[in-house]
C-alpha cells in the first residue's frame, strides 16, 4: 500500500508541476524564436534603409495601418524596436535558464527521468550493474 500511495502522489502532485515547467520553458523557447525572427527583421530592413537617401519616402505597418512618412523619422523607431526586441529577449533566454535548472533540481529531487524517443530506461539497480560489466567484458575482449 505504502508504495501504491506514493505514486499516486507521485500522479496527483509532482507529475503536473514537472508538466508545468516544462510547458512555460517550451513557451519561452517559442517566444524567443518569434522575437528573434523578428529582431532579424528589423535589423535586416535597418541596414537597407541606412544605406537609402533620408529624405526618401518610406512606408511603415504601425498597429495594420500603413504610414507614409521620411527614411529619417523611420529609422530611428526601428532602432529602437531592435533594441527593446534584444532586451526581450535576454530576458526570456534568462528566464529559460533559470526554467531549465528548476526542471533539473525537480527533476533529481523527486528522483525523475524523461524517456527520450529511442531511449530504453535500465531499472536503477541494473543501470550501474549490466553496463559496466558489459564494457569491462569488451575492453578486456579487445586487448584494450
Amino acid at each position: 500500500m505504502d508504495k501504491k500511495d506514493e505514486r499516486t502522489r507521485l500522479q496527483e502532485e509532482v507529475l503536473p508541476e514537472l508538466q508545468r515547467l516544462i510547458e512555460e520553458e517550451r513557451g519561452l523557447t517559442t517566444k524567443y524564436a518569434e522575437l528573434e525572427m523578428d529582431q532579424r527583421e528589423h535589423k535586416l530592413v535597418i541596414e537597407e534603409l541606412e544605406k537609402i537617401d533620408p529624405e526618401r519616402k518610406a512606408f511603415r505597418m504601425v498597429g495594420g495601418v500603413l504610414i507614409e512618412s521620411l527614411v529619417k523619422n523611420v529609422l530611428p523607431s526601428l532602432q529602437s524596436n531592435e533594441t527593446m526586441l534584444l532586451k526581450t529577449m535576454q530576458t526570456l533566454a534568462k528566464r529559460g535558464e533559470d526554467v531549465n535548472k528548476e526542471i533539473e533540481e525537480f527533476q533529481k529531487k523527486h528522483n525523475i527521468r524523461i524517456k527520450k524517443p529511442g531511449e530504453e530506461l535500465e531499472a536503477p539497480s541494473q543501470a550501474g550493474e549490466g553496463t559496466g560489466d558489459k564494457e569491462k567484458a569488451q575492453k578486456a575482449g579487445s586487448g584494450g
